[in-house]
């Protein structure tokens, strides 16, 4: 299993037909002070191979900041790949919404993306200061 893309965006869904839709993906957000809190949507899309599919995977999401601590982490979530798409590789998506997600400092943040106990990779955040 590998982690095909990840994007921060303002919001994102899935239709009932499997297409993913995002509105407002950003790498950067400016903010007055620190700590500063917005709500924001991580779109987390995976990649799978034949013998992944036909389980659920738990799924984990730590947000991290530039020195390596961790700021929040987001547990319970659960990834389902299908038994048999007729395909070689399946993808997986998962929706992350943070009401609100909260930053301590100014700074690059990462999303670190674990599925089933594996770091898969992240989406990276830059937390600047607005100017004044």
């Amino acid at each position: 299993m590998k982690l095909k893309a990840a994007f921060l965006a303002d919001a994102a869904n899935i239709s009932k037909e499997g297409k993913v839709n995002i509105l407002g993906i950003f790498e950067n957000i400016y903010a007055k002070e620190a700590p500063f809190a917005m709500p924001c949507t991580l779109l987390i899309m995976v990649e799978s191979d034949p013998m992944d599919r036909g389980a659920n995977y738990p799924v984990e999401v730590n947000l991290v900041d530039e020195d390596g601590m961790e700021e929040m982490a987001y547990k319970g979530m659960e990834l389902h790949l299908p038994e048999n798409t007729g395909y070689q590789t399946t993808s997986g998506n998962i929706i992350v919404s943070f009401a609100p997600c909260v930053f301590k400092k100014f700074g690059i943040h990462r999303f670190d993306i674990t599925v089933n106990g594996e770091l898969l990779g992240g989406a990276l955040l830059n937390v600047l200061p607005a100017l004044r």
